[in-house]
């Protein structure tokens, strides 16, 4: 999975104890600070993005970051059709 982006990256986790999908912080590449997280929302049973506050994207970042939520998406699905799981 792509985790390299113009502007960003995206940095894998450890999973959560109790938690049985990945995570990732996104980080500004310039700046190294964090800016908002990519989790598993169990009510829309999605990846979703979690800024944090007052952190505002350009439509650049904003492509990259659903690309790369795409991408999690696709892998989540592989992983349940290697576990013969359906979402």
């Amino acid at each position: 999975m792509k985790t390299e982006y113009q502007f960003i990256r995206f940095d894998e986790q450890e999973k959560l104890e109790n938690h049985k999908t990945r995570w990732w912080i996104i980080h500004n590449k310039k700046s190294g600070d964090a800016l908002g997280i990519i989790c598993w929302e169990n009510g829309w049973r999605k990846y979703v993005l979690q800024a944090d506050q007052n952190i505002i994207f350009d439509i650049k970042c904003l492509e990259d970051i659903i690309a790369f939520i795409k991408e999690a998406m696709a892998d989540h699905e592989k992983e349940l059709q290697a576990r013969k799981v359906t979402i």
